[in-house]
């Protein structure tokens, strides 16, 4: 009975860990997925709003003494405008004057911007991991269980955006407009919505939620130039497996794929959470080969 008990303690334990690292692929594969359906490009850049936002949260937190809530509401706004930026700077002249080509051109671009910040970060701040040991000291009691307040945080910070996301899509007129961009473009342009408008406004709400992943995980997971990149693959994952057309499929994929990971490092060893995520999107193109096409038409 002792040793049931305990195993069963073990599992739950790593369901929290699993869930708390799900955390991140859900704002990841939520911010990814809306660029995908509305912008209708796949953005490599995304890693790097998560790298922006680690380190702009470490700064924050450790040189200004910022309250964490504080900071990464900070962080929330400061990615928006640096992804508001990016597409009125970057993306809108190039989807203007790119022809057809512009698709594949988006790719290079995003590719590359992403490079660049890889070696901005890395020439100006270095390659040292820069973190925090926590935002929150303590443990809660839950069912018997003594379980980390930082990691409830994250788990109720990210359902918390997830809710507030799924009503700014549905119930607000601005939401509602991103839908129908995401839609039909030509039915919504001819309908008097304004679509550079929407554009930017994704973008800007996408590299938000990378720089809130980045934010709030900065205690498990630190910053560093390439921070985003393991992120940004998960995220992939997610969004390939659950599809984009629905806004709760990253939510439940990204919690499902953090247990998944966490399960496999547990039992199987280091590295194994990568090989189990790759092995399952393999599996999946393989069953439905089109799905990424399906996803976009």
């Amino acid at each position: 009975m002792q040793r049931d008990a305990v195993m069963l303690d073990t599992i739950i334990r790593l369901l929290i860990i699993g869930i708390s690292r799900g955390t991140m692929y859900v704002l990841m594969a939520l911010g990814l997925a809306l660029i995908w359906g509305v912008n209708r490009i796949i953005n490599f850049a995304h890693s790097e709003f998560y790298m922006i936002g680690a380190y702009f949260a470490f700064f924050l937190v450790s040189m200004f003494n910022l309250n964490p809530v504080i900071a990464i509401f900070i962080v929330a706004c400061f990615s928006f405008a640096i992804g508001w930026l990016f597409e009125n700077v970057l993306i809108h002249p190039l989807r203007i004057l790119g022809g057809r080509e512009w698709l594949i051109n988006s790719l290079v671009l995003t590719l590359g911007f992403s490079m660049i910040l890889q070696n901005l970060a890395l020439g100006f701040i270095g390659p040292q991991f820069k973190g925090v040991p926590y935002y929150w000291k303590g443990t809660l009691n839950l069912l018997g269980m003594q379980l980390s307040v930082e990691r409830v945080f994250f788990i109720v910070a990210t359902v918390g955006a997830g809710i507030a996301y799924y009503y700014f899509l549905q119930k607000t007129k601005l939401g509602k407009a991103i839908r129908g961009v995401a839609d039909n473009v030509e039915a919504a342009q001819a309908s008097g919505i304004n679509i550079d408008h929407i554009y930017a406004i994704s973008f800007g709400v996408s590299a938000m939620l990378a720089g809130m992943a980045g934010a709030l995980l900065l205690p498990l997971t630190t910053a560093y130039p390439t921070c985003g990149v393991a992120p940004l693959y998960s995220a992939f994952v997610v969004i390939i497996i659950g599809g984009i057309r629905n806004v709760m499929a990253p939510i439940i994929g990204g919690f499902a794929m953090g247990i998944i990971e966490t399960l496999a490092v547990s039992y199987l060893g280091f590295g194994w959470d990568r090989v189990i995520s790759m092995a399952i999107v393999t599996l999946a193109l393989i069953i439905k080969p089109h799905r990424i096409e399906e996803e976009r038409a």
